[in-house]
């Protein structure tokens, strides 16, 4: 089953939630901002144009955006956008926003993360979805743990070994000081954002990724590049002892920006910006056609061919 953000945009602006920034209302006539938030659910229909030419997107055009998760995004729309690669990111009508509802691992286990003493230098439990995860399987590295994991959704329940495999995670994320954040089919990861939530420092490998604006990111996790995957346990021993203190920022920042109380506050002051300042009047009718245009064109092709879902682990 496909993740869907509604219910979770539906209680955090919920009339039970009481005086904030935002709320939901039930007239779109009487809206600020109509908001398309499962564009991931519209299948191989990358150009999103269920979305686009539904009776609403087309009466509300002036202030009509999306929250965009998917892995090969294509500007269609104003809005925020997780996993938009650097050289298509336009800030005139995008915001790069990370994913809603992140899940901390230490609450699967009822553990707080603080005292949990970490005796792995680094650790990555994931899919081979990137070619920059092959050097990463690669790895024989005293005090680490590489774990491959396939067919695997992280939000299907249906998934072989399902709840074995989340609980895995989460100890193994919490006994590392450097969580490996490789990027997948999209840019962005949610091992990242986890990461942060149990201060832990994530090494974000994406060197298409566009971090959100908020966080000082050099203070709370390292950038790292695809082709050197090779030199990095040496670099991160080298700095393990930076690994705490980096990892209690990493903490402070994600209560800051990106938990369940706060990420969707975030996102949608910068939305409204930047919506006030230019919105949906001057964005091209077909959607802002660049060079990500073609290349989410042959991305979509490539992956009908294969059978490739989004959202892997």
């Amino acid at each position: 089953m496909e993740y869907s953000p509604i219910p979770f945009c539906a209680e955090r602006l919920g009339p039970h939630r009481g005086p904030g920034r935002h709320r939901l209302v039930d007239d779109p006539d009487e809206s600020d901002l109509v908001l398309f938030t499962e564009c991931h659910q519209v299948g191989t229909d990358w150009t999103l144009r269920t979305i686009r030419t539904s009776p609403i997107a087309r009466r509300f055009s002036h202030k009509t955006a999306v929250y965009n998760e998917r892995d090969r995004p294509w500007c269609c729309l104003p809005g925020v956008y997780v996993s938009m690669p650097a050289s298509g990111f336009v800030p005139r009508w995008q915001v790069a926003g990370s994913y809603l509802s992140i899940e901390p691992p230490a609450a699967r286990l009822g553990l707080d993360p603080g005292v949990v003493q970490p005796d792995l230098l680094f650790s990555f439990v994931g899919s081979p979805t990137h070619r920059c995860r092959a050097e990463i399987f690669r790895m024989r590295t005293a005090r680490s743990h590489v774990e491959r994991v396939d067919s695997f959704m992280f939000h299907d329940a249906t998934s072989e070994r399902f709840a074995e495999r989340r609980l895995n995670f989460a100890r193994i994320m919490l006994r590392s000081r450097f969580v490996l954040c490789p990027r997948g089919h999209g840019t962005s990861s949610f091992r990242l954002y986890e990461a942060l939530s149990v201060g832990r420092v994530p090494v974000i490998i994406s060197d298409a990724w566009v971090p959100p604006s908020g966080p000082n990111w050099d203070e709370i996790s390292l950038r790292w590049p695809e082709a050197r995957v090779g030199e990095l346990p040496r670099y991160l021993a080298e700095h393990e002892d930076a690994a705490r203190a980096m990892g209690e920022r990493a903490r402070n920042a994600y209560e800051r920006w990106f938990a369940k109380d706060v990420v969707l506050d975030h996102q949608l002051d910068q939305l409204g910006q930047l919506m006030a300042d230019d919105g949906s009047a001057r964005f091209p009718r077909r959607g802002y056609r660049n060079i990500q245009y073609m290349r989410t064109a042959r991305g979509a092709a490539i992956a009908g061919a294969k059978g490739i879902r989004d959202r892997h682990f």
